[in-house]
């Protein structure tokens, strides 16, 4: 484990001392501090408690972190340095919270009314994607979908792996925007 998780683990340790946690919840408490650190080192927002090795089973370490005091239940309300979702992820309170408002944010924008593209825009599309439709022939131009998707939401998402046309997919859904605004 890197000092970074050490550290974390040491200092949830002395929080959770100070604070009177029962002391048979001190051992498994450090751990989580230490997967936490390692998740997010490794890219991860959390740690999930069924990936850790240890003779507690998932449900056994749950009830240990709760009884704590230092590890909140999502949903609870309570601010504490650690939090446990129902399926077993722990995170760094910081971490769950910008997830929660997130899924708040991308929620509402999908809960928006689409509206329908102006014909000019339609045959804006056409205009700069009219290569592909020549190369595509009577194949889908999912480029061009994309963009047509877009416009039509407040939110969407463009993926695929390098060289599939994330890039000129953005530039024209941009002149398209631009167009209308």
């Amino acid at each position: 484990m890197s000092d970074l998780a050490e550290g974390l683990a040491s200092h949830i340790r002395r929080w959770a001392e100070v604070a009177g946690a029962p002391e048979e919840t001190l051992p498994l408490l450090s751990e989580a501090g230490r997967q936490v650190c390692a998740a997010i080192e490794a890219g991860q927002v959390c740690a999930h408690l069924d990936e850790w090795a240890g003779p507690e089973s998932p449900e056994d370490m749950r009830t240990t972190l709760l009884a704590s005091g230092m590890v909140a239940e999502a949903g609870s309300g309570k601010v504490l340095p650690l939090v446990l979702d129902a399926a077993g992820g722990l995170y760094l309170y910081r971490y769950f919270d910008d997830e929660q408002r997130l899924a708040a944010c991308l929620r509402a924008r999908c809960g928006l009314t689409p509206k329908a593209p102006s014909e000019s825009l339609l045959q804006r599309l056409d205009e700069l994607f009219a290569r592909n439709t020549a190369r595509l022939g009577n194949a889908p131009d999912w480029q061009k979908l994309a963009v047509a998707l877009a416009l039509q939401s407040r939110l969407t998402i463009i993926s695929g792996g390098p060289g599939t046309g994330k890039t000129t997919t953005v530039v024209a859904l941009l002149a398209c925007l631009l167009q209308e605004n």
